[in-house]
């Protein structure tokens, strides 16, 4: 089955490709129904304050199953930047490994993009 993460459907939490359900949630698929064992992906939020997530199996006839739930708490003043490393194990279970505040990776993305530019001038002259 596909999984997905939902959350409260608010100003404090945006997720490029989630879509707003009924019950006033919002859902980002995370994983395809034909992902595996082993599959892994990374999922970017901008949150502000605590971000509190469900992660769902959807069924084709759309039945749903709770897999889990988490609370991250975030500083509440300004959106971040959080990226969600997400998995499923060789048993089947899925999981939120990691959840990190992203500081600086606009900046360190534009740094390494100069820094390409810049290689592939120098290699045509």
């Amino acid at each position: 089955p596909a999984v997905a993460l939902e959350w409260k459907d608010c100003e404090a939490v945006e997720a490029e490709g989630s879509e707003v359900q009924e019950g006033g949630r919002r859902r980002l698929l995370v994983f395809e129904a034909q992902a595996g064992p082993g599959a892994e992906a990374e999922v970017n939020v901008r949150c502000r304050g605590a971000l509190e997530l469900t992660a769902v199996s959807l069924v084709k006839d759309g039945e749903e199953t709770i897999l889990g739930t988490w609370k991250l708490d975030f500083p509440g003043k300004e959106m971040h930047e959080v990226e969600l490393q997400c998995a499923i194990d060789l048993n089947g279970l899925f999981s939120v490994s990691k959840a990190a505040v992203c500081t600086g990776k606009e900046q360190a993305e534009a740094e390494a993009k100069a820094a390409a530019e810049v290689k592939a001038k120098e290699e045509e002259e």
